[in-house]
């Protein structure tokens, strides 16, 4: 059986799921594969990723422990980059991608908008291959095909928006980038080295889009 991964890459939580490659023509609930993305000790959210960035004194925090930490730091002004996947659908992709990040999320200004996006994605991708390599049915696959959701209003002209367009090509080869993604599973020190990391991988995948 060939299965298909689907990625939602959500403004508020991200998820994923497993299904037959066939499921389009013959679906079966029961063999759908949620994903437990936030691990088994999440509780309620084990199958939610909350699509947040914390930026520390020292290191980088994402999903949950983002969330945590925003919150124990709140009387000192700190908040955790959120919703950043409405900022995709401007029409001018690159520069909202280049935009410096006020001092409450990125204190020291290390960061453009772009490089915590691409970390975040990074992040999203290790917590996939683990959800995968931690489910019985799954960890025998080595290969998927992918899907990512995508919202089914279209423009007059029945096509899909532009900036849609262009985020989808940047979240895939992001995703697809297990070298780079397996390094981002769980907090980061911030360093030169990461960050060029970070930033050589977008800034190769931003010129294949103009």
């Amino acid at each position: 059986m060939s299965w298909t991964l689907c990625i939602d890459f959500g403004t508020a939580f991200s998820k994923a799921a497993v299904a037959p490659s066939n499921s389009w023509n013959h679906f079966e609930p029961g063999l759908i594969r949620p994903l437990m993305l936030g691990g088994e000790n999440q509780g309620a959210n084990t199958f939610l990723l909350p699509s947040a960035v914390f930026v520390d004194d020292e290191r980088v925090l994402f999903g949950p422990a983002a969330i945590a930490r925003a919150a124990a730091l709140a009387d000192q002004k700190r908040a955790a980059l959120k919703s950043f996947k409405t900022l995709l659908s401007v029409s001018d992709l690159d520069r909202a991608l280049n935009t410096r990040l006020p001092t409450s999320i990125d204190p020291h200004h290390h960061f453009s908008m772009g490089d915590l996006i691409t970390l975040y994605l990074a992040y999203l991708g290790a917590s996939i291959d683990r959800a995968i390599a931690a489910d019985p049915v799954l960890e025998r696959f080595a290969a998927f095909s992918r899907r990512y959701a995508a919202p089914a209003w279209r423009g007059a002209d029945g096509a899909k928006p532009q900036p849609l367009q262009r985020t989808l090509q940047l979240v895939s080869p992001l995703m697809r980038r297990r070298s780079f993604s397996r390094t981002w599973a769980r907090a980061q020190p911030i360093s030169r080295r990461s960050l060029a990391s970070a930033r050589a991988l977008r800034n190769w995948r931003m010129r294949g889009l103009r």
